[in-house]
């Protein structure tokens, strides 16, 4: 019987991995995001004509991501080469479905196929990560949830194969820090995170909670292992990177306030979305929104520090849950492939009945339905097959867009939409991150009772 049992929670799990990467990989060859993809495809294309440049790597926030593409710019070479497999020009398609942004070529499925591969992979391996997890701590029944409700989400499944984000990519390196740090392999840890850092920089948010968890615990030996990996990199960086770490800060809190996408103040996965309806003040609004978030990391990092981490890996989890809520819930520009980041982390408090299922679902929802906003030019590698097929689909749909000096923008009604979705995501995120902070606080507050 125990046999038995041990086969048909391995049946399940595979069940959930194959319903998954078959939706996937329906996806992958067909549809992408009509700019990042080209732009990844630019990258590679520059590689293959002008060579590999470390100084390039060097200068860049993101260098894994670099050499990844790198790597999948030769591998496209060959293959393309073998295939024949080319590019289509934008100007062989109807003028409706010119994407603008620049974009000279749709890329074609062998294209898609490439520099998707890594990123249904890492999916994969988050799946296997968060299940082993949960499964570690809570048993095999809450590991399965994580699992489904993770590997299954339609919004991962949406940036990993039909958006083309790598976004997967450092998930799954901060969820493999997180299981080396149980181990207590704390170097290796280190590694892990510094290796999600360098694809994608937000995952530096956790450098900080990972470090109060092992001083709580006792363990500065393992606090200045873990640190040291970060340290030294974070060293080379400064000297090496040309100062791509700094513009990485000004980038990210918008530091030159007169700065702004487009003349669009905010986007993307918050309330902030509102200033594609009424234009607000840039150098009033970048205050603002600088305060509230360091306001927010503040709040979150004290709350952390109140952490007592008996249940470490529950700990952790809000503790990410928290840094990563109060970047959505300030920052200007929240796109929505960073969900993908914090979704291991709320499948797993859902898994444990901290988050409302119903409220997992619906955030996951609105963030997936926020990333339709390039519909329907995501289809230009259909159309690339049959233009007059999608053509109509174009035709219906162009009072939501419209061209200002080759940028594609909102109309008032889509920017209506995506406000209001933007808003709808921030209630949702607000309301998690009250009320993990509330369970904190009882928890708090029964221990002290319970003295």
């Amino acid at each position: 019987m125990r046999q038995r049992g041990k086969s048909e929670r391995k049946m399940k799990l595979k069940s959930i991995i194959l319903t998954g990467t078959l939706a996937r990989l329906v996806l992958v060859p067909f549809i992408a995001h009509p700019f990042d993809v080209y732009a990844w495809y630019d990258y590679c294309i520059s590689v293959l004509s002008r060579g590999f440049s470390l100084d390039a790597i060097l200068v860049s926030s993101r260098p894994l991501l670099s050499l990844t593409l790198t790597a999948i710019a030769y591998t496209y070479g060959f293959l393309s080469e073998i295939t024949s497999s080319k590019a289509v020009p934008i100007d062989v398609l109807p003028p409706q479905m010119d994407p603008q942004w620049g974009i000279s070529c749709v890329p074609g499925p062998l294209f898609n196929v490439i520099v998707k591969f890594p990123i249904v992979l890492s999916d994969i391996a988050t799946t296997i990560l968060i299940y082993t997890l949960v499964l570690n701590f809570y048993g095999i029944s809450a590991g399965e949830k994580a699992a489904l409700l993770f590997y299954l989400n339609p919004a991962v499944i949406w940036i990993s194969s039909a958006w083309g984000q790598y976004d997967s990519v450092p998930t799954m390196f901060t969820l493999l820090s997180l299981y080396t740090l149980f181990e207590k392999r704390f170097f290796q840890s280190s590694l892990s995170l510094l290796a999600a850092t360098l694809f994608k920089v937000y995952p530096v948010g956790l450098v900080l909670p990972i470090t109060i968890y092992l001083l709580r615990k006792g363990s500065f030996r393992g606090s200045l292992r873990f640190l040291s990996a970060f340290l030294v990199s974070g060293s080379l960086l400064l000297i090496f990177g040309s100062g791509s770490a700094l513009r990485f800060l000004y980038n990210f809190l918008h530091i030159f306030p007169s700065w702004s996408f487009h003349g669009i103040f905010g986007f993307g996965l918050t309330y902030w979305s509102v200033s594609m309806l009424y234009p607000l003040d840039i150098d009033t609004f970048n205050v603002v929104s600088n305060g509230i978030m360091i306001l927010l990391i503040l709040l979150s990092l004290y709350s952390i520090h109140k952490f007592d981490f008996d249940d470490q890996f529950k700990d952790l989890t809000f503790s990410a849950v928290l840094i990563a809520a109060s970047i959505f819930l300030s920052h200007r520009y929240p796109t929505e492939q960073r969900i993908v980041w914090l979704l291991p982390f709320l499948a797993i408090a859902t898994s444990k009945g901290h988050i409302s299922e119903r409220v997992f679902w619906a955030l996951s929802l609105v963030a997936f339905l926020y990333m339709q906003k390039t519909f329907p030019h995501y289809l230009l590698p259909i159309a690339t097959f049959n233009a007059d097929l999608l053509l109509p689909l174009f035709r219906s749909t162009e009072q939501l867009r419209t061209a200002v000096q080759e940028t594609l923008m909102p109309t008032p009604t889509s920017a209506a939409i995506l406000s209001a979705l933007g808003i709808i995501f921030s209630i949702l995120m607000l309301r998690i991150y009250l009320h993990l902070s509330r369970v904190v606080g009882l928890v708090e507050w029964k221990g002290k009772q319970g003295n």
